[in-house]
């Protein structure tokens, strides 16, 4: 991948974010899926505003789908931890620890929003 320009970014007055989407968990591995480049105000954001953002970039309905976040810290050349983003404090630790966060996002249906959402039904004639 290519470096990012820095002197670009903070002209843009951003920061950015790559998002991982679409692959699956083998332990702490993320395996698979597609990345998107996602600007964020250099002045931070709050997990709902990025929950926001990813639903639009990934082209979701937020009430039938949950994204969780996740973010992964290596420990040593032999561990690693996968982190779950579940608040503001989380997604601020992500930000403080690393220069460009990796963040993976898990897409599942809501339950709340699919049993009492309406089917349709269409008929041909």
């Amino acid at each position: 991948m290519a470096a990012l320009d820095k002197s670009i970014l903070a002209k843009m007055n951003r920061s950015c974010m790559i998002i991982n989407h679409g692959g699956e968990w083998n332990g702490s591995d993320y395996i698979g899926g597609d990345e998107e480049l996602l600007l964020i105000p250099s002045g931070g954001i709050s997990r709902a505003a990025l929950i926001e953002e990813i639903h639009h970039i990934l082209n979701h309905n937020q009430k039938q789908c949950d994204c969780l976040l996740f973010c992964v810290i290596e420990l040593s050349q032999t561990r690693k931890v996968k982190l779950r983003i579940k608040n503001d404090v989380d997604l601020s630790y992500m930000f403080a620890t690393f220069q460009n966060p990796l963040l993976y996002v898990i897409s599942k249906p809501n339950p709340k929003e699919t049993r009492s959402s309406p089917t349709l039904n269409v008929t041909w004639e």
